[in-house]
């Protein structure tokens, strides 16, 4: 199966972000939490953009895109924290991103994305337990998007990534990969 060949193959990867930056740390007190929201943003909005290009192909494996777009919810914990639309226009975009040419390449990048879900649940359970928001509906919509529906969310996205073809396995896993790992240096520039 796809999804167990990426968490197995992307392990290093995966292991690296998390041992480089500390996101529950950074959740136990508000400005470091803002500044991961501002980073988050930078990072996911010209991802999401270049993710609707293959909204079709997203589409004819059973993903609903538009559900599992993130950048609305990043706006909405930004605007909590009194972030101005006029700020957000000038937050830093991440420019150096996986490059997504079809709809193997964007389902490894949304690997890492739907996949930072699972760990998101955490990083909320720790913004409520340090005060920095009163519960997910409070500024923490990025990191539980999904609610009580999260792990079922999960398994449909890995349930679509596993209808891929097996010819393209490496394929996704070099996207994943290389999703990671931009994440990883855009994070550590900005926070």
């Amino acid at each position: 199966m796809l999804s167990e060949y990426l968490k197995t193959n992307s392990r290093k990867d995966h292991d690296s972000i998390e041992s480089k930056v500390d996101l529950v740390k950074l959740a136990a007190n508000s400005d470091h939490y803002l500044k991961l929201l501002k980073a988050f943003f930078g990072y996911y909005s010209n991802i999401e953009k270049t993710f609707l290009q293959f909204e079709s192909g997203f589409a004819s494996l059973g993903v609903n895109l538009k559900e599992r777009l993130k950048i609305n919810l990043l706006i909405s914990d930004l605007k909590h924290f009194h972030v101005s639309d006029a700020e957000i226009q000038k937050l830093p975009l991440a420019t150096n991103l996986p490059s997504m040419n079809n709809i193997h390449e964007a389902m490894g990048v949304l690997y890492v994305l739907e996949g930072s879900t699972m760990g998101g649940q955490i990083i909320a359970k720790q913004l409520v337990k340090s005060n920095v928001i009163t519960n997910e509906l409070n500024g923490g919509h990025f990191f539980k998007p999904y609610g009580a529906s999260t792990m079922p969310m999960w398994l449909s996205f890995k349930d679509s990534l596993n209808k891929l073809s097996e010819d393209k396995n490496d394929d996704v896993l070099n996207k994943a990969r290389e999703t990671f790992n931009t994440m990883e240096e855009w994070l550590i520039k900005v926070i």
